[in-house]
């Protein structure tokens, strides 16, 4: 069963690299992940996105498994930026469920990816659980947050992602 992982980038720490996304994303077996540069909506200088952007496309470059999706608009909210990487995996791969990682400065995407892969089972085993219980008419009502169900299954992870 396939999943398909949204990452929304609107800020990132100029000293991250992209070695630990590559080996991570080349890892990660049956998932397919959605980059997407929503930098556009802030005001931050024009120096700021060209970095997001390479950094996003040097990872895709050396990934079989990630996609980058950037969206054009300025003053995109996030949750729009959420849609935009939803859609795009959902026209272009067969993935029985999407979920997704908010890109925060209080959260470190690379641990988060760490967490998901150790509970990436009893993710999967609680979303099909829930899709037998219920059935919403469109599939963006079915992306879940993937920090949540971190922090379902792992109470320390809920005060580790707050003191970041």
């Amino acid at each position: 069963m396939k999943i398909g992982i949204i990452i929304v980038f609107e800020l990132i720490n100029k000293s991250t690299g992209i070695n630990e996304f590559v080996d991570y994303f080349n890892r990660a077996e049956k998932v397919k992940f959605c980059l997407v540069n929503n930098n556009n909506n802030n005001n931050n200088n024009n120096r700021n996105d060209v970095f997001i952007e390479n950094l996003l496309y040097k990872v895709a470059d050396r990934c079989d498994n990630v996609t980058v999706v950037n969206v054009k608009k300025s003053s995109v909210a996030h949750a729009a930026a959420i849609r935009y990487g939803a859609r795009y995996l959902n026209s272009h791969f067969n993935l029985k469920h999407l979920g997704y990682i908010e890109n925060s400065e209080h959260l470190d995407i690379i641990s988060c990816l760490g967490f998901f892969n150790v509970y990436k089972e009893n993710i999967k085993q609680d979303l099909i659980t829930k899709k037998s219980q219920e059935v919403k008419k469109s599939f963006l009502k079915n992306v879940f947050s993937v920090t949540s169900y971190i922090i379902k299954f792992n109470k320390d992870f809920g005060s580790l992602a707050k003191n970041y």
